[in-house]
């Protein structure tokens, strides 16, 4: 909708990519990647965590500095080392979801999901 969300900054092994234009970043990377230069995405090791954002960063992303981010450092693999990445996600619009474990044959959590949060009782 014309407002930015991330704010992605990846380098990438250029000997595993070479002659990658930015031409070709316009769409997606990981098509380029597995079927331009035949790489085989298959992991990625992530943090995350909660910044406030610089104010160069703010500026790019159309927030106040300071604002609150989630920012992911992480190292994508194709056998071997591929990129490095920091991506910015602005905090008002992203929400992080992940999944531990195989979650194929498990029972829907139906409503669970939508559920209000539990709130922990203190113990005696």
């Amino acid at each position: 909708d014309g407002e930015p969300v991330i704010l992605e900054r990846r380098h990438l092994v250029r000997r595993l990519c070479p002659g990658l234009r930015r031409a070709q970043l316009e769409g997606s990377l990981y098509s380029v990647l597995t079927q331009t230069f035949g790489l085989p995405v298959n992991a990625a090791e992530q943090r995350i965590q909660a910044v406030s954002l610089s104010p160069s960063d703010a500026r790019r992303l159309r927030v106040a500095a300071g604002s609150p981010a989630l920012c992911v450092h992480a190292v994508g693999y194709a056998g071997e080392p591929l990129w490095l990445e920091e991506t910015l996600y602005r905090a008002d619009r992203y929400e992080f979801h992940n999944a531990l474990g195989t979650l194929r044959n498990q029972q829907p959590a139906g409503r669970l999901i939508s559920a209000p949060a539990l709130t922990a009782q203190p113990s005696a």
